[in-house]
């Protein structure tokens, strides 16, 4: 028995042993922990969040890589929804690197939302690792632990770190980088350069930004160094050939050197220079950075991204730069990140401002000035230690609530136009960011970008379109009387492009609205859970009419109000007062709260003066304050 108790004693003594020895692995590890159940909280949530038209792009990327195999796509990034009509078409703006890894593991595990968010989180655990490690041999354990726990919690990273993108792919590649590079310096092995230039040539395949590492590495190593070894200039040999087998996939791809392929029009690719133009006279618009809402946006973004607490650390950092001598020398390496972000700015500033998420290259420099910082300020008071650390944790949880909400209208349109479109028709918009959701979730395709009168004719009179979506008024307003319209929540409009002129439905009723309008048709259906189509036509009876406004009332059993809408007939793009007595066809979707669902609810409709607020009088039926009640539906 003695001796049993004696034997325990050794095990745990090992075990306390070898747990002190290893403690900031094990924490490190209870962090990653802690920030992966953060992070598996709504996996299965919709992209609609911000700037996931990105995730919408690499899902389906990699879906159309699995669905149609290596050799029927050629390895390339295909654009084409299902069924697959005519010849593939490429998105090749960027490399591919990142599809084929979200392609590979789609292929085993299955593809969907909440696998493409489990390997974005696995590479982003895998960069925390590598940070750990590269941290850990610039400065200490100890700081490397501090570091992590801010990289791994602050806002940005509990939201990206699980966002399907290139980015989320570069980050680790990028630490390893910076990892060998370093142990290339203090011990000159050739494995560590080596795995230096492995980590660099997978990083040009995956992403631009990590281009300028060969620039801004040689600079450090031969100028700022004073080293003479010529084979760090293995790196700029490797970024150009990188940059011409780019071109060289595009050849292979499409079989002429046209390369990147144009959303405008339809089906029809851009020659190499005109690549090279459209680059230098829209992504090099050096202007934006003279204006100001483009580092107001940045600032907006950076405190989003990492609090103001962490912001304010960081300034403190800056303005007490001496006091921390003897630990901001090794900074420089981590410094080489956010100058990937400053380049990629300067050359490209209209794509940085649209893709602002990519702040996320500031993310380890902060982590490691926060961990400076809180490694000094620790040891002065334990008090403002813990003050820090809960004004972190607070901004942290109340800022992650503005990343998920921001694409709202896009996602709406995703939903609603599968809902009243065929699969294989066409769909443009006037706004480009939306084309990624309609494509994911609708598997309709897309041709965005029309902006021009030009652009809006061609789109009319070809009859290569079948929907036009835009919330431009004037756009609106010139469409208004050509097509049906169905109006939608927040000022956007689908107009029918397949139907010349408008199609008029049978009469039906004649509900008379104080002898000046009659509303003599009216429809509805459900479109998907959150939305539903209301359909109403209209036909002046008066030769002088008053302006109304129509107000639509949802109400459950009890006759309690539960949502509603009120709307200028055809939006206010008819002026009633001008109008014959031809009849008005008007649609409006509908957006169904979610305190509504699974309720029976009564639709009635009626007429108010939007001036003096005074309901119109319905002539010819028996009705309940001057509404007519078209009717209930099960939500």
């Amino acid at each position: 028995m003695l001796k049993n108790k004696k034997q325990q004693l050794i095990i745990i003594k090992g075990i306390t042993s070898f747990v002190k020895k290893h403690k900031y692995i094990f924490i490190l590890l209870l962090l990653i922990v802690v920030a992966v159940v953060c992070q598996l909280y709504k996996i299965n949530r919709d992209f609609y969040g911000e700037q996931e038209f990105d995730a919408c792009l690499y899902n389906f990327f990699a879906q159309n890589l699995t669905q149609y195999g290596l050799v029927k796509t050629k390895l390339g990034a295909v654009c084409n929804t299902s069924p697959l009509t005519g010849q593939f078409l490429y998105y090749s703006r960027h490399p591919t690197m990142a599809i084929y890894i979200y392609a590979l593991f789609f292929k085993i595990f299955g593809s969907g939302i909440i696998i493409g968010r489990l390997i974005s989180i696995f590479f982003f655990l895998l960069g925390t690792i590598c940070f750990y490690l590269l941290v850990s041999k610039l400065w200490s354990k100890k700081i490397a632990l501090w570091a992590s726990f801010f990289y791994l919690f602050f806002p940005i990273s509990q939201y990206f770190g699980k966002f399907v993108s290139k980015e989320t792919i570069t980050m680790p590649l990028i630490f390893l980088f910076l990892w060998f590079y370093y142990l290339w310096v203090k011990e000159n092995r050739v494995k560590h350069f080596y795995l230096m230039l492995v980590s660099f040539f997978l990083g040009c395949l995956t992403n631009w930004p990590i281009y300028y590492l060969a620039p801004v590495t040689i600079i450090h190593y031969r100028y700022i160094l004073k080293h003479k070894n010529k084979q760090v200039f293995a790196l700029l040999l490797i970024a150009v050939s990188c940059f011409i087998s780019f071109f060289a996939f595009n050849y292979f791809l499409t079989g002429s050197w046209k390369g990147i392929q144009s959303q405008w029009p339809v089906n029809m690719q851009v020659p190499l220079v005109g690549v090279i133009k459209h680059a230098i006279t829209v992504q090099m618009q050096w202007q934006i950075l003279f204006q100001s809402h483009f580092y107001i946006k940045l600032i907006e973004y950076l405190l989003y991204s990492f609090t103001l607490p962490a912001l304010l650390i960081a300034l403190y950092f800056l303005f007490n730069y001496q006091r921390f001598k003897y630990l901001r020398k090794p900074i420089i390496y981590i410094l080489f990140i956010p100058i990937l972000y400053i380049a990629y700015g300067i050359f490209f500033p209209k794509l940085v401002f649209h893709h602002i998420y990519v702040v996320v290259y500031f993310s380890a420099i902060l982590a490691v000035i926060c961990a400076l910082v809180i490694s000094k300020i620790s040891k002065a008071g334990q008090i403002i230690f813990v003050i820090i650390f809960l004004l972190f944790s607070i901004f942290s949880i109340n800022t992650l609530y503005k990343w998920n909400n921001t694409n709202s209208d896009r996602f709406m349109l995703a939903k609603i136009i599968p809902a009243i479109s065929q699969q294989g028709e066409t769909v443009a918009l006037s706004e480009p960011f939306f084309s990624p959701f309609i494509e994911y979730y609708g598997q309709r395709e897309i041709l965005y970008d029309v902006i021009s009168w030009e652009r809006l004719h061609y789109i009319v009179n070809t009859g290569k379109i079948n929907f036009f979506i835009t919330n431009f008024k004037e756009f609106q307003e010139y469409l208004i009387d050509k097509f049906p319209v169905i109006f939608l929540p927040n000022n956007f409009a689908v107009f029918d492009i397949r139907a010349k002129g408008i199609l008029m439905p049978i009469k039906r009723y004649n509900i008379s609205f104080d002898n000046n309008i009659n509303l003599i048709n009216y429809s509805f259906k459900s479109l998907s859970k959150e939305y539903f189509l209301l359909d109403y036509v209209w036909q002046k009876t008066e030769e002088e009419i008053d302006e109304f406004k129509v107000l639509v009332h949802f109400e459950d059993q009890d006759g309690k109000y539960l949502f509603g809408q009120d709307h200028f007939i055809s939006n206010g793009f008819i002026d009633l007062t001008k109008l014959d007595n031809r009849m008005i066809n008007e649609s409006y979707i509908i957006k169904i709260p979610q305190s509504a669902l699974g309720k029976k609810v009564s639709i009635y409709v009626g007429l108010y003066s939007p001036i003096t607020w005074q309901r119109v009088k319905v002539i010819n039926l028996s009705t309940i304050d001057n509404r007519v009640s078209l009717g209930q539906i099960n939500i």
